[in-house]
């Protein structure tokens, strides 16, 4: 089952800890965590019953792709409470953290890229995952500042 069917039925079963945001051909499916692209043509849930994320507006699948830079995930991991959280380095050699099981839903063999956006009021880095021709599918967010945080109960 492709990821944009599951994040549509886990939508419909929690539509609490959903938001949406329209585009006109697309709409996107946010958890907070990440987020997937559906198109109208194969979209299961009702827009409307669902809460209107407008911090997503920038988020349109064609102006992320032209600002996405091509990124690596790389072995390099991190545990915290629990959860393991693998490094993203784009080709300026930044490293960004983003959940392992983000990484799981989507799937390895996807391509992904970093892109700096306007979201939640601030400058932030996302990693947009594509498809094999280079389409946006999914967003996840990044972790803030995890180096800045690493303290006595990280495992490295």
């Amino acid at each position: 089952m492709d990821i944009r069917d599951k994040v549509q039925i886990d939508a419909i079963k929690d539509r609490e800890e959903y938001s949406i945001c329209e585009y006109g051909t697309h709409v996107l499916i946010y958890n907070g965590t990440y987020g997937v692209y559906v198109p109208e043509e194969i979209l299961m849930l009702n827009p409307k019953r669902y809460e209107k994320n407008e911090d997503l507006a920038k988020l349109n699948p064609y102006d992320v792709v032209d600002e996405t830079r091509s990124a690596t995930i790389i072995k390099k991991s991190i545990t915290f409470s629990g959860e393991i959280a693998n490094a993203v380095i784009d080709f300026g050699r930044e490293k960004t953290w983003i959940w392992q099981s983000a990484i799981k839903k989507f799937g390895k063999r996807r391509m992904y890229g970093v892109a700096d956006v306007h979201m939640e009021g601030e400058e932030k880095k996302i990693v947009v995952v594509m498809d094999a021709e280079g389409n946006a599918i999914g967003i996840i967010k990044t972790m803030a500042d995890i180096e800045a945080q690493k303290n006595d109960t990280y495992t490295i």
